[in-house]
């Protein structure tokens, strides 16, 4: 199984606050996941990801903290909780389930990932 990992959506250009209502809602907005690469965060991505929801409001994006990186929980030692691509693949999937962002109109719509992070994608 994978972890939750950490994460903030932005809206209309916005990062919104997580204790921010919207968070959870069905809002009508389709969502679009942005992976860091090796080393960085999820605010690594921030401009585009503000750029892209300020000019296309119906979209929110999603920005992950990939496993040991920014917020999200470090990796154990234990060897099955290795710094693969497939256990950060994971990560993602059990965090967009956490999300309900799942099922025919709620999954997301696209994943960009900057160099690691679009291995994972």
């Amino acid at each position: 199984g994978g972890n939750i990992l950490h994460h903030e959506f932005i809206i209309d250009g916005k990062v919104a606050q997580s204790g921010h209502h919207n968070y959870n809602h069905h809002d009508g907005r389709q969502t679009v996941i942005f992976l860091h690469g090796l080393l960085g965060s999820g605010k690594n991505l921030r401009s585009p990801a503000k750029r892209l929801t300020q000019q296309y409001p119906h979209l929110k994006a999603l920005m992950l903290d990939l496993r040991g990186h920014g917020q999200s929980p470090a990796v154990d030692v234990d060897q099955s909780q290795k710094h693969t691509i497939q256990n950060c693949v994971l990560d993602i999937i059990e965090t967009t389930k956490t999300l309900n962002l799942t099922g025919f109109d709620q999954s997301p719509i696209g994943v960009i990932g900057h160099s690691f992070g679009g291995r994972c994608a």
